[in-house]
């Protein structure tokens, strides 16, 4: 079953002068021509999912939604051994930069800590503590401008496009926060938090649009659910991987940091065989035919 728009509606909702109830009637017709794109080339009926939706739901679940719950988690297992690492990192360069007379600055980065003083280092060390604030805010800061870019990136380039290149700056975000280790530098883990922050707010907003828009009415509500489980999954997967004996140690957040291209890597080859949102093609490219047909691009 085919359902066909006429194009005076279609052409109509697209001026300024359109009516709330034009405007509602093709809301409601292009939500029938979401539920029924797969129905008519690729669902044998309403309340199936088919391996194309299947490969969708999981590559979005696990590119976009996961990983939004393992960048909010990945910093809390490991915070004494980076903040450890911080002070030898500041130490190094007290050497080579404060004359030895000011040894007062020295002792405040140099000074060997026991167990009792790594656990007030953060409270002792104002400076310490503002570097570590600002390396876990700016993931939430910049996740705010991902998050209301989002919809017009959705707009122009597309639902999948928009994630496809958004998995492209999370591996970039995962390589600036990897080689903050190997070239001693704080200020790129705190690049690399802003970078992953602004893919963040895309994969929070993008995703349940995505996922919504490609699904049969019948199970909108289960598979919009898919989101925020997978990002309790990622976030809970972030506390797993950061135990002391796993990778959150001195050799092991580096790894833990960068782990996230994974997912991420999967994504961009996975997401090219996934279909584009019907309502994308119908409302904003206006192309009936690739809305009907439910083709793949």
């Amino acid at each position: 079953m085919h359902l066909l728009v006429p194009r005076w509606l279609l052409r109509a909702i697209m001026t300024p002068n359109a009516t709330q109830a034009e405007k509602t009637t093709l809301l409601d017709l292009s939500r029938d021509v979401s539920a029924n794109t797969f129905g008519a080339s690729k669902m044998p009926a309403k309340n199936t999912v088919t391996r194309w939706l299947g490969l969708s739901i999981f590559t979005t679940a696990l590119g976009s939604s996961f990983l939004f719950g393992y960048h909010v988690g990945v910093l809390n297992a490991p915070q004494t051994v980076m903040g450890l690492w911080v002070r030898e990192v500041k130490c190094r360069r007290s050497v080579q930069d404060i004359a030895p007379a000011d040894g007062a600055y020295h002792d405040h980065w140099c000074k060997q800590l026991n167990f009792t003083e790594e656990l007030t280092m953060f409270t002792d060390n104002a400076e310490l503590n503002t570097l570590w604030s600002l390396a876990v805010a700016a993931l939430i800061f910049a996740s705010f401008f991902g998050a209301i870019s989002a919809s017009t990136f959705a707009n122009k380039i597309g639902r999948r496009g928009t994630l496809w290149w958004n998995s492209v700056l999370g591996v970039v975000a995962a390589a600036v926060l990897a080689c903050s280790y190997l070239a001693d530098s704080f200020e790129m883990l705190i690049l690399g938090r802003l970078v992953a922050g602004f893919a963040s707010g895309i994969n929070t907003a993008l995703p349940p649009v995505y996922l919504n828009e490609i699904s049969p009415r019948t199970l909108r509500g289960a598979i919009g659910a898919i989101h925020p489980f997978a990002a309790a999954i990622g976030l809970l997967v972030s506390r797993i991987l950061g135990l002391p004996y796993i990778l959150g140690n001195e050799w092991g957040w580096p790894i833990l940091l960068a782990v996230s291209v994974i997912p991420m890597m999967y994504q961009l080859v996975a997401f090219p065989f996934c279909p584009e949102s019907p309502r994308y093609l119908f409302v904003e490219k206006s192309d009936e035919s690739a809305t009907r047909h439910g083709k793949f691009h």
